[in-house]
C-alpha cells in the first residue's frame, strides 16, 4: 500500500508540475482533478 501510495503522489506531482508551467491540455486537467479528488479520501 506504501508503494501504492508513492507511486500515487509522485504521478500527482508530475501532472501538479505540468499545471504549474501551464502547458496542459483537457486531458491533464481532468487527471489532476481527479488525483486531486481521490487524495482528499485516503
Amino acid at each position: 500500500m506504501e508503494g501504492w501510495m508513492r507511486k500515487k503522489l509522485q504521478q500527482q506531482d508530475e501532472i501538479k508540475h505540468i499545471v504549474n508551467n501551464k502547458e496542459v491540455s483537457v486531458w491533464y486537467q481532468n487527471d489532476y482533478m481527479a488525483y486531486t479528488l481521490e487524495l482528499q479520501y485516503i
